[in-house]
């Protein structure tokens, strides 16, 4: 009688699942120490624009007219300006019309951008054409004196300053974007899909864009760090949020106009601080996700 064959040896070895591509880039994020530093400045920012005030009660629009230009003390740990208001109180809100503006602009122009370059590089012939020129056109203008034409025009507000930081910062956006549905509508997938009936719209929003977002969410982190300079500048020139609501430009242009040759350090660095700080935390949170999404750099480094 046939004995039958010995059955074979288990495999000692363990099953690891693949990790995901979010995951691989969160893992590549995280370990970058710059990534991590940056973060932490844009998580503290933050809690001192938003959770500040529920510290700190002094309200930076009450006026004290015999405590002016008054240096830190223990009642005011940034001094006073020039018409006795809490530097402090007013560093805190200032901090919140810069990022609420930097970060919603960001979204009105991630959006557009988003939606004309895929647009542009999917269609291709002219619509590519002229949609290129138009970029092209838009991109040889001085944003700054743009900005300035708008603002002057429409009159300085947060709404108009969104809208106008928002629309003059689409057209880099869009030129990347294009860039990547042109590489991307090549694939093998995309093919198949356009092969199946699928039609433009369902090709862009579900498969192109998509595909496209490690691009989308670098250029967006350094859109905001941008932003927050551009307000800055505008408020430096009097067009940034309208008096009494502060803003860190604002606070940084009262304080180097009037009071530089003063030495009246607490109304001129804090503010500049508030803004070098926060735009040093964008710019290395969109370096290292730009590494942490370009899988040929982490595969390279492997």
């Amino acid at each position: 009688m046939l004995k039958p064959p010995p059955a074979a040896p288990k495999s000692t070895r363990t099953v690891v699942p693949a990790r995901s591509y979010l995951s691989l880039v969160f893992v590549a994020f995280i370990k970058n120490r710059l990534a991590v530093l940056g973060l932490f400045l844009l998580v503290f920012m933050t809690l001192f624009s938003f959770v500040g005030p529920l510290i700190y009660h002094i309200s930076p629009f009450t006026t004290n007219l015999l405590a002016t230009l008054q240096p830190p003390s223990t009642v005011h740990p940034l001094g006073t300006d020039g018409l006795g208001r809490d530097e402090l109180a007013r560093l805190i809100l200032g901090g919140q019309s810069s990022l609420v503006i930097g970060f919603v602009s960001t979204i009105v122009a991630v959006l557009f951008g988003m939606s004309y370059g895929a647009a542009s590089g999917y269609l291709q012939g002219w619509v590519d054409v002229i949609s290129m020129r138009l970029v092209d056109t838009i991109l040889s203008i001085p944003v700054l004196l743009l900005l300035i034409i708008l603002v002057a025009i429409f009159g300085p507000s947060e709404a108009i300053l969104i809208m106008v930081i928002g629309f003059t910062s689409w057209p880099g956006i869009a030129r990347l974007v294009r860039g990547e549905v042109l590489t991307l509508k090549e694939r093998d997938f995309i093919t198949a899909e356009r092969a199946q009936g699928a039609s433009t719209v369902r090709v862009i929003g579900y498969h192109l864009v998509p595909n496209a977002i490690g691009t989308i969410v670098v250029a967006a982190a350094f859109q905001v760090g941008n932003a927050i300079l551009v307000i800055a500048a505008l408020s430096f020139l009097g067009l940034g949020v309208p008096p009494p609501m502060p803003s860190w430009g604002g606070l940084l242009s009262t304080g180097a106009t009037n009071y530089i040759y003063q030495n009246l350090w607490w109304l001129i660095y804090p503010p500049g601080i508030a803004i070098l700080v926060t735009v040093i935390a964008f710019f290395l949170i969109g370096n290292a996700l730009r590494d942490a999404f370009d899988m040929r750099l982490r595969t390279s480094g492997r």
